[in-house]
């Protein structure tokens, strides 16, 4: 009986080895392809993107190490899609992120974002976060940049940006996401062609704009119900002079 529960201990003790080496070494080989995507010149794909991100939050964990993530957007989109075919505008898509990629310091992941017109920006711990609006700046003047088509017509564009850091701006991939959304929301509001970190202001002044557009809709479809109340004389009960 004793070498029954001798052998079943081994076994076991065995087992939980082999499966803690198979974890150890799931997570050495993810570890190993964010090392090399952070060095890769590729521009990733949005799936891609949000993986490397989910990972490097879930190794943070509640440590002050932030890193930043950047909104980068193409103003004007339309009047691209407008003048130019497919091949042309993915042509002035794909020079437009090859600039952006230029800017960037090591270990930076760009990302094509599911809107054509749209990029996101990864940059790590490692950057000095107290240069990172004068990285923002770099990054808009790459983005800027003319681009020749067809050897004969160049076009000058512009850009809009948001900025949102870890933790300080949400502490998980959604909430960095929301943080980017609401303060590029703003530049755009403001007519575009600019740079904006997120606040907690932009948050309370986006959230006031969407509600006086909200009250203005429903009172232009008129989706309000009006209820009024009488106003009416104590001498004389049966006299109403005003509504209320």
């Amino acid at each position: 009986m004793t070498d029954i529960l001798l052998m079943l201990l081994i076994v076991v003790i065995i087992s939980g080895g082999i499966v803690g080496l198979f974890y150890l070494l799931k997570y050495e080989i993810r570890k190993y392809n964010d090392e090399k995507m952070l060095l890769s010149d590729e521009i990733f794909s949005i799936d891609a993107f949000n993986q490397l991100i989910a990972r490097v939050i879930k190794r943070r964990g509640t440590k002050d190490d932030p890193f930043t993530m950047m909104m980068v957007d193409l103003d004007d989109f339309q009047d691209i899609v407008d003048v130019f075919n497919k091949e042309e505008e993915n042509y002035i898509v794909t020079y437009m992120a090859k600039h952006i990629k230029s800017a960037l310091p090591e270990e930076s992941v760009i990302s094509r974002s599911p809107k054509p017109d749209r990029f996101y920006i990864y940059i790590p711990a490692s950057f000095n976060h107290a240069n990172i609006l004068g990285l923002a700046k770099s990054i808009k003047r790459e983005a800027e940049k003319k681009i020749q088509i067809l050897d004969k017509v160049a076009i000058k564009k512009t850009v809009s940006m948001s900025i949102a850091t870890f933790p300080l701006h949400g502490n998980s991939l959604d909430m960095l996401y929301q943080s980017l959304d609401i303060a590029i929301y703003m530049v755009k509001k403001n007519g575009g062609n600019d740079i904006k970190y997120y606040s907690e202001e932009l948050s309370q002044t986006k959230e006031n704009l969407d509600l006086f557009h909200e009250l203005k809709d429903a009172k232009n479809n008129k989706e309000f119900i009006y209820y009024y109340q009488p106003i009416i004389d104590l001498n004389d009960t049966n006299k109403v002079y005003g509504l209320e």
